[in-house]
């Protein structure tokens, strides 16, 4: 039987930085013999001239040989791939896939989340589909939407996103999804726009926005009552060049 596999998704600090990697090891949470591959986005233009992804690929490669038992050219056949440039909201990245031994992985014959996200991320099961069988319900009533916002139209990629407020259940807790973040962290409204003032947490403007619209409510049950049957309509933003450069400015859609 193959043996279970440990997925971890870090940041890349610069185009040579592979710490977070050694972290990991250090930490005992990945060995270095055991991965077995890295996939990752550099901060290059991903041009022919892009040389982000060879430095990144070497400070990888370097860390394993360096913490682990395999040499060089052991670790020249992990397959590591990189892909340059990281406009817009991507930062740089590597999510790294390591083996785990079979006594070390937790056994359970309960429904487990990560196995759920992956059936509903690849459309292969619904919602409704994943619970029945387990005799739960969606707490739909508990679950408040708060706002819409499509990305401008000049944007070569664009998404239509909603948002949606819920109070997190006592004894709780909630896991990133790692295709899209590096980390999960919580804070207050107030507390994460003011790191993002100061420059220690970067977020797109319709997070910012919508923190903005939370930052005046003490408690979760506050903002919950506040947005409750509140109408939704759709924000879509312009971009506009500006004296200083480009602008956004925010339309209803």
């Amino acid at each position: 039987m193959p043996e279970p596999i440990e997925v971890r998704k870090v940041p890349l600090h610069h185009v040579s930085d592979a710490s977070e990697l050694a972290k990991l090891i250090d930490g005992g949470v990945l060995e270095a013999d055991r991965v077995i591959a890295v996939i990752g986005k550099t901060e290059g233009n991903g041009g022919v001239n892009d040389y982000t992804r060879i430095l990144a690929d070497r400070a990888f490669r370097e860390v394993l040989v360096a913490k682990g038992t395999r040499g060089a050219d052991a670790v020249a056949q992990v397959p590591i791939v990189w892909s340059g440039g990281t406009d817009g909201v991507i930062s740089p990245h590597a999510t790294i896939f390591a083996t785990v031994p079979a006594d070390r992985a937790a056994a359970t014959s309960e429904p487990r989340l990560a196995e759920w996200r992956e059936r509903l991320l690849g459309a292969h099961a619904g919602l409704v589909e994943l619970l029945e069988p387990h005799g739960l319900l969606p707490a739909l009533d508990d679950v408040v939407y708060c706002a819409h916002w499509i990305t401008p139209v000049a944007e070569p990629r664009r998404y239509d996103t909603r948002f949606f407020l819920a109070r997190l259940p006592a004894a709780r807790s909630a896991t990133a999804d790692a295709r899209e973040m590096t980390d999960a962290l919580w804070l207050t409204p107030a507390e994460a726009l003011r790191r993002f003032q100061e420059g220690a947490l970067p977020m797109v403007f319709p997070t910012v926005k919508l923190l903005e619209a939370l930052a005046p409510y003490a408690s979760v049950s506050a903002a919950l009552t506040a947005f409750r049957g509140r109408p939704v309509l759709p924000v879509l933003p312009r971009l506009v060049r500006t004296a200083d450069g480009v602008g956004i400015v925010v339309d209803q859609a």
